[in-house]
């Protein structure tokens, strides 16, 4: 038995994204709720064995025809609340403090370009400027 909490946004409000999510679920044979959140987003707890799990969540990651997925979290409020999210925000910390240790001038010198993207929210290109060799 797994029980997954969702939040999902993007143009999910509106599109009948709460009534086929609803749909799914009991065809799937699924336990759980769905609702629209008054910030645009629709939350969801899904419970059942793995596999419809794994079925309700493709159809979430996706939606109704007239839907927009821009962006699915699992676990709670917020972005993403998985273990590989909290992992890879230690790995960036740790990276960015020997990169700032070697480089002590690195400085951002225009603006970010941002990853268009339905799974992964960041950064794709900061231009930035440094001493070569490290000022020190």
């Amino acid at each position: 038995m797994r029980r997954v909490h969702v939040l999902v946004s993007g143009r999910v409000q509106g599109v009948f994204f709460r009534g086929a999510t609803h749909a799914q679920m009991r065809a799937l044979g699924l336990s759980g709720w769905v609702r629209n959140l008054a910030d645009g987003r629709v939350e969801a707890v899904v419970e059942g064995d793995d596999a419809r799990v794994e079925k309700a969540l493709a159809f979430l990651r996706r939606g109704p025809p007239h839907a927009k997925v821009e962006h699915v979290g699992f676990g709670g409020p917020g972005a993403h609340h998985c273990l590989g999210a909290n992992l890879a925000r230690r790995e960036i910390t740790c990276v960015f403090r020997e990169l700032f240790r070697r480089l002590p001038d690195l400085e951002i010198s225009g603006a970010a370009v941002m990853l268009q993207s339905n799974f992964i929210h960041g950064i794709k290109r900061m231009p930035c400027t440094f001493t070569p060799g490290g000022a020190r």
